[in-house]
This record gives structure tokens, sequence and C-alpha cells, in this order.
């Protein structure tokens, strides 16, 4: 058994959706980092080994401390999706699995970073700022090509492969992320206008099980 700390942020979801469709033994502990609360004890341990009070963070049975949203994907599946349902192994698919990384990678620091996260912040410190609008705008746009572009090209509608795998799971968490910040604002983008691939794959992987849509409508 191990433990995971996480938060209701997306970084937090991501995990938490892959221990449920996976239904591993993984003891779920909720910290409230944006308030600075949590239930969990020794929380300045916990503070100790993630970066600026990140989350979520994982503790397993044998002392090792992860606390990146993707890498914990990676680890989650190597460690529980044994009959690889939603993970390219290196073992079994090397190919894919490098693929994998790649785009897991990609999703971490430019889509979910640089794409979604930044772009947030900017509208939210200077929301009446044109400047700052049109710059989200753009980013939001780059998010939302990347996804199209990459689904456009796949046979089976998945962005890896023939099955939806931790590296959807990533960009379904990012990109429903920039649709709870931006909807019923000027900073909406009709994805399903302008991207239609991104938004046939966005509901696709929304509703391919019930307990993805309940772990993102859950702070929405």
């Amino acid at each position: 058994m191990i433990d995971l700390l996480r938060a209701p942020v997306g970084n937090g979801r991501k995990a938490l959706v892959l221990i449920k469709l996976l239904n591993a033994p993984i003891k779920v502990n909720e910290v409230n980092s944006l308030k600075g609360e949590t239930d969990v004890p020794k929380k300045e341990w916990y503070l100790e080994f993630t970066l600026h009070n990140g989350t979520p963070c994982v503790v397993t049975s044998n002392n090792i401390e992860l606390y990146e949203g993707n890498i914990l994907l990676e680890y989650i599946a190597a460690n529980y999706d044994t009959e690889n349902k939603f993970h390219y192994s290196l073992e079994n698919s090397p190919r894919l699995n490098w693929k994998q990384t790649q785009w897991l990678f990609f999703q971490s620091y430019h889509h979910a970073q640089r794409a979604v996260a930044l772009a947030v912040i900017w509208l939210r410190d200077n929301p009446t700022d044109t400047i700052a609008r049109d710059f989200a705008l753009k980013c939001f746009d780059s998010a939302l090509r990347t996804i199209d572009e990459q689904i456009s090209k796949s046979k089976s509608g998945w962005f890896l492969g023939d099955k939806l795998t931790i590296v959807d799971i990533a960009f379904l968490v990012g990109e429903e992320g920039r649709r709870e910040v931006t909807r019923g604002t000027d900073w909406w983008i009709d994805a399903g206008e302008k991207y239609p691939h991104a938004e046939k794959w966005y509901q696709r992987a929304l509703n391919f099980d019930s307990s993805i849509k309940q772990i993102l409508d859950e702070y929405s």
C-alpha cells in the first residue's frame, strides 16, 4: 500500500483518475495546499520533499517520494497497470513507451505550464488588460491546436497507439482546467467549432468512464 497526497488541482486529478480506472490499492489523502490546510499528519515533513508546497506527491513502502503529476502517472502505471490497459511498457512496446514519455514531458512543460497555467495567471492578475487577454487567447489556442493536430492524425482517436493512455489523461486534465477558468468569459474558445478533432477527443475521454467525469466535476 502506498499513500498519495493530493490537492484539488490539475496534477492532483491526474493521479486520481488513473487510480480509479485501475482500482489501485492506493490510499488517497486530501491536502488543500491552496489554503494551507491538511488533515495529513506531519505536514512539515510533507513540505520538506515537495517543492513550493506542490502536489500531488506519493510516498511508497520503499520510501520513494515523488511529486510531479506526470511522473506519478508513469509510476502508478508501471506498478499497478500490469495488463498495460492505460500505458505502454518499455518491455512490451519500447517505441510507444518512449513516445509516451516524450508526450508526458511535453504536456507538463509546454501544454500545462506554458499554454494553460501561464495564461490563467495572466488573466487572473490582469483581467482588464487587453494585452494579457490576447496573450492568454494565443496560449489557449496553441494548447487546443496541439491536441487537434495530434488527434487528427490518429487512427484510433487517442493520442498514442490504439487506446486511452496516461498521455490522454494528462492532456484531458489540462484541457478541463482551461475550460473551467474560461467558461462563461469573453476569452472562451469554442473547441467544437474551431478544433473539432480536439472536441471529439475531449468528449470521448471525459465519458470513457464515469469516474473520470466525477473527478473532474468534483471542484468545478
